[in-house]
């Protein structure tokens, strides 16, 4: 007799968990979406969420009267450092059209940051060497 009511007792406490734990799973009566029961084909999964991305730092060495590399394809937000790596001459990055880059002459080894917030083609150049240009291509 004491084996069948402990027997009666798991299973009480069997039913009573699996209950709980349904409960706990639902809002109002109704599954939570994104989990199984009450998933459908509109239901994004969690690893499918896109989360922001922390920007990036890119580099643009300029030497050899040239920039390298001559075009950079970024992201929104994402900060660019120019810096100039020839030892005889001065360099700027100056922007072909607007006000968006405009560096001082930069020495051996000064550099030049600038972070872009908005999206487009940014076409820039030297002043002190016309035929150095590049693009940064902002997505």
């Amino acid at each position: 007799m004491k084996t069948s009511a402990l027997i009666t007792l798991i299973v009480v406490i069997l039913i009573f968990g699996i209950t709980l734990f349904t409960l706990l799973r639902t809002e109002t009566g109704k599954e939570i979406p994104g989990t199984s029961a009450g998933a459908n084909e509109n239901t994004p999964k969690i690893n499918e969420i896109p989360l922001p991305q922390p920007s990036q730092t890119y580099n643009v060495e300029m030497i050899n009267h040239a920039y390298s590399p001559k075009v950079l394809i970024i992201k929104k937000g994402d900060t660019v450092i120019w810096t100039n790596n020839d030892k005889t001459t001065t360099h700027t990055v100056t922007s072909t059209g607007g006000k968006e880059l405009s560096s001082k002459f930069l020495k051996y080894e000064e550099n030049y940051t600038h972070t872009f917030d908005k999206e487009g083609k940014f076409f820039y150049y030297c002043i002190a060497h016309a035929s150095e240009h590049g693009e940064v291509i902002v997505e």
